[in-house]
This record gives C-alpha cells, structure tokens and sequence, in this order.
C-alpha cells in the first residue's frame, strides 16, 4: 500500500475526524492533526480509521492517542489500527470480530444472532460505521483486508496451540475437528452452531 503525499495525508485525516474537507484542519487543532498525521504515517486506510477514532475527541484524548500512536513503528500498521479496535465496547468488540472472522463479504442477516447475544446491534454497527471499521453495501458487510486480518489475528492470539479455546474459528477442516473431538469451549461451540449449521451433522 503506497503512502499518500503530505497534503492529501492531512485532507484524508481530516475529512474523517472533522467530517468536513477542511484543509488545513481548523486553526485550534491545526498543530495536533500534523503530530497526528505523522504519527500514523500516511496510508489511507490508517489515516481514515485514526481521523474517524478521534472526530468529536477531547484534546487531552488527542494527545493521549498521538502518544501512543508515535511509539509504535510505522511499519507496523495493524497495531495503529488495533487502537480503533481497543476503543470499542465489549459489544461492538464482539460483532467486529464476526464480520472479520465470518461475514466478511457476505450477505448474511446475523442481526438476529447478535440480537440473542444481547449485543445491541443496531447501535454497535453504528459505531463500527462511524468510526469506517466497517461499511455495509447492497446488504452485505465490507470490512478492509487488514482489518479482517486485525479481527483474526485477535481470535489467534486466544489460544495459539489449542484451537477449541477460541472463541472462532473460520476454517471448516478445524472447526469439524474440533466438534469431532468435542474439545470447544461453550463460548466457541456457540458460535459454531448459530453460525456454521453445515458442521452440525458432522456430531450425529
């Protein structure tokens, strides 16, 4: 993914946090949206995800992101993009982490899932498309390749070694293993079923 130039940096980072194409950004925060743009570096996809984490935020919130955003590598994208993620409440947490592992792509109606799970979808996919972690097109969820790639690399990093300790898994050849030896978790057995019905007669 190339680097955008300076000038289209900050007019990207700005059109996401003030939701207006304001260049230069407004005077009062003129001197925290460079520092900000600096820190993140100059990918657009970072620079949407990072403007839409901080439009509506405090200064000292600003400051306290540009902190932690200048001590991670530029090179290293998804651990920029995990303070998105990190942000969220455990319910939009949940639901991001579906789409990035399940229905990513896919026109699938999983309102009623999230629903039963008590996560309150409606208002926690209004916060994922707020802050562009998300966009939903012609009925089907889109989610970025390295934002899925963020969801997924968080499920992993559950349980490295045993794979019925997480709470997910997309690859059909584990999942069925996993029933077959009947070593998931409730957690990961419930997802299972209300997401992947194919695997269920692989029990019977």
């Amino acid at each position: 993914m190339e680097e955008m130039d300076k000038v289209q940096a900050v007019k990207l980072f700005s059109k996401h946090t003030f939701k207006e194409d304001h260049l230069p950004p407004p005077t009062d925060y003129l001197d925290l949206s460079y520092r900000a743009v600096s820190a993140v570096g100059r990918l657009p996809l970072a620079l949407k995800i990072i403007g839409s984490h901080l439009h509506g935020k405090h200064k000292d919130e600003w400051e306290q992101s540009i902190h932690t955003l200048s001590r991670i590598p530029q090179k290293d994208v998804q651990k920029k993009l995990r303070l998105s993620y990190d942000s969220l409440d455990y319910r939009a947490q949940q639901i991001f982490l579906d789409i990035a592992c399940f229905f990513n792509k896919e026109k699938i109606n999983a309102m009623y899932m999230w629903e039963a799970c008590n996560f309150h979808p409606e208002s926690a996919l209004g916060d994922l498309l707020s802050m562009s972690l998300v966009k939903i097109i012609d009925g089907k969820f889109l989610m970025h390749d390295q934002l899925r790639d963020l969801g997924r690399d968080l499920v992993c990093i559950e349980d490295f070694i045993d794979h019925g300790r997480r709470s997910r898994l997309w690859q059909h050849k584990e999942a069925s293993a996993v029933l077959r030896r009947a070593e998931g978790t409730k957690k990961f057995k419930r997802s299972v079923y209300l997401k992947m019905p194919f695997v269920l007669d692989m029990e019977n």
